[in-house]
């Protein structure tokens, strides 16, 4: 057995890191130039979606002072909405000396049917087989999509309906209708198994702009689980007389399994804080300067239990030097002890610390806390900087779970590696990541590679 890493190098290099993510970019400063004024605003081809809709989508009105060197803004908000096909935004001199009339053109989307797309969002990357989009319908800049959507070791069928509201939309609201499929894996006597859970869920959803960067949404619903009474096994272990198929019955599953066992009905509540300031602009794919966080807390109030969660994400983006992209994942969380596994935080593999067996870091019955922390490197290797076919990056993994003691840091486990990532038509990224454990495995493994889709972060 491997002897584990003395830890204190690994933390003093975290700490360093964090503090360099924390140090203000540096800026090219340019001469100031005189900032427009926008006089008119001319729009064609919205046949169906209200003038409003559309300026307040731009982020402009008339009356406004542009900065030109913001004047690619209006045409990338209306583009990243995806309510059009086609945008244009172009400006012309007005009636005056520093004014200007912007004339925008649009062509609507009708209604949209996709298969096999690939989507990427901050909760992690996901398959779409089928997606009716019905946005916009109303006129209203409202969204609507039913869609069956497969991830990572899960599957199902969702309606998302979002709609903004308020004379600034700053406010928005929405309701989710999802039923998913999940595998969770476990770890029992060497060998890895898997158990299934549903999740039937009916979630309305509140949420506030507070500023361009700040956003605050809480949400309440009902929600319906049902997990197995028995789970199997994942992989052949012969060593131990298991094939890959074999049942573990119920009355052999490890006690943190059989307790959350069965159907419930409860209620679920969240409130997230979110920061959203990352730079739209980038390398490799990813934003080139900026943060993203979110604090959320979570309570579950159901037939056999209730209790409440609270966890932290916060992501840093910097540019470092040339064409080298940084990314620092900071990831924490707290759950209550009656939480069954199911809701339990699990550690080990592409999520929380490549090189480890996914989920194998945590016992069968998962932690109520965890932390984890991720640094890559990221650079553009073959194609447009902004958007490679091929880029390549280097990582460093840190990741820790407990239920009874307190922490300690010589238990954290740690890996490093080095990935790639190609951007594939229909399906946007799909990557190869090869991590190198450098603490104690559960396999004493001298490598894992993982299949990946998308960036990790």
């Amino acid at each position: 057995m491997k002897k584990a890493m003395d830890m204190k190098k690994p933390t003093a290099m975290l700490l360093f890191v964090l503090a360099w993510f924390a140090m203000p970019a540096g800026v090219v400063r340019a001469e100031p130039v005189a900032p427009w004024v926008v006089e008119q605003i001319l729009i064609e081809g919205n046949t169906r979606t209200d003038r409003d809709v559309v300026l307040r989508i731009a982020g402009v009105s008339e009356g406004d002072t542009l900065d030109p060197a913001d004047a690619g803004i209006p045409a990338a908000r209306l583009e990243s909405s995806a309510l059009f096909h086609e945008t244009a935004v172009r400006f012309r001199k007005g009636t005056a000396r520093g004014f200007v009339v912007m004339e925008v053109t649009l062509v609507e989307r009708g209604v949209g049917f996709q298969i096999g797309a690939g989507v990427q969002d901050l909760g992690g990357w996901y398959l779409l087989p089928a997606e009716i989009n019905l946005d916009n319908r109303l006129g209203r800049g409202e969204k609507l999509r039913i869609r069956l959507r497969v991830g990572y070791r899960y599957g199902g069928a969702e309606l998302v309906f979002r709609e903004a509201i308020g004379e600034e939309a700053s406010w928005d609201w929405g309701v989710t209708l999802s039923g998913i499929v999940t595998d969770r894996v476990f770890y029992d006597r060497g060998v890895s198994f898997t158990h299934g859970v549903r999740r039937a869920t009916y979630e309305m959803q509140v949420g506030r702009a507070l500023s361009d960067r700040w956003r605050i949404e809480a949400g309440a619903g009902l929600q319906e689980v049902d997990a197995d009474s028995s789970a199997e096994a994942r992989e052949d272990a012969l060593l131990e007389g298991w094939e890959a198929g074999d049942p573990l019955v119920f009355d052999s599953l490890p006690e943190g399994i059989a307790r959350g066992v069965g159907r419930e009905a409860r209620g679920v509540f969240r409130v997230d804080l979110v920061l959203d300031g990352r730079s739209p602009s980038g390398l490799a794919g990813t934003p080139g300067n900026g943060v993203w966080g979110r604090v959320r807390a979570e309570a579950w109030a159901g037939e056999r239990r209730s209790y409440a969660a609270l966890s932290g994400d916060l992501r840093l983006y910097r540019h470092l030097v040339s064409s080298l992209m940084g990314g620092l994942h900071l990831r924490g969380g707290w759950i209550g002890d009656e939480a069954p596994f199911y809701d339990r935080y699990y550690t080990g593999g592409l999520y929380s610390a490549r090189g480890f067996e996914g989920q194998s870091l945590s016992p069968s019955g998962g932690d109520t806390k965890f932390w984890t922390a991720s640094l890559e490197v990221r650079a553009p290797l073959i194609g447009n900087g902004r958007s490679p076919r091929l880029s390549g990056i280097a990582f460093l993994d840190v990741a820790d779970g407990w239920t009874m003691d307190a922490p300690r840091l010589g238990d954290a486990h740690v890996s490093a590696g080095y990935g790639i990532r190609v951007r594939v038509p229909w399906i946007d990224i799909v990557g190869l990541d090869v991590g190198i454990p450098l603490t104690r495995n559960r396999a004493d493994e001298s490598f894992r590679a993982h299949a990946s889709l998308g960036w990790t972060f």
